[in-house]
């Protein structure tokens, strides 16, 4: 544990790597390829958009890849977004799409190519569900508060301007997003 330790911290100071598989694999360890948890209470859905609660999201969130994600170095990085812009009032955030990713059937058939209109179609469901989780837009993303109080999911500031751009439009500047 400490050596892993030290790696990463020479990696985030910019002295080296950190590759983690492969110093346990280089110490004798053996890497598996499958998750296996064990859980008290047993999930109700595992819908992440269609629920708030610990016993569902606990497994999920293992599961779903972002448009942005932190790596192990705490970096931010692309991931379903291969880049992104914001724009200088900080109002404005766009997303370009990975191309070249597929959606599978639980068969492991190949479904459909994915494209901005899923997150846009994500966002809509979260909303529409009202699981607990539309909190954390309402206010932040703009049209939110408008579409929850009766108005019509056009208003919401999250919106496919193309196949593979995504636009989000915030109601104030907002750090944390």
């Amino acid at each position: 544990r400490n050596t892993l330790l030290d790696a990463w911290a020479k990696a985030v100071a910019g002295e080296g790597t950190y590759d983690p598989a492969k110093m346990l694999t280089d110490m004798g360890h053996t890497i598996q390829n499958s998750y296996k948890t064990t859980f008290q209470t047993a999930p109700v859905t595992l819908d992440w958009l269609n629920t708030s609660s610990q016993s569902d999201t606990e497994i999920t969130v293992n599961t779903v890849e972002g448009l942005i994600e932190y790596n192990n170095l705490g970096q931010m990085m692309p991931a379903l977004a291969e880049s992104w812009e914001i724009s200088e009032d900080g109002l404005t955030y766009t997303f370009n799409i990975r191309k070249g990713v597929k959606w599978f059937t639980s068969e492991g058939a190949e479904y459909a190519e994915l494209t901005a209109k899923d997150f846009v179609a994500g966002m809509h469901h979260m909303l529409d569900t009202k699981a607990g989780l539309e909190f954390l837009v309402d206010g932040v993303i703009a049209g939110v508060s408008e579409y929850l109080n009766g108005g019509t999911f056009d208003e919401v500031g999250y919106v496919a301007t193309d196949d593979y751009t995504l636009t989000v439009t915030l109601t104030q500047p907002t750090t944390y997003f």
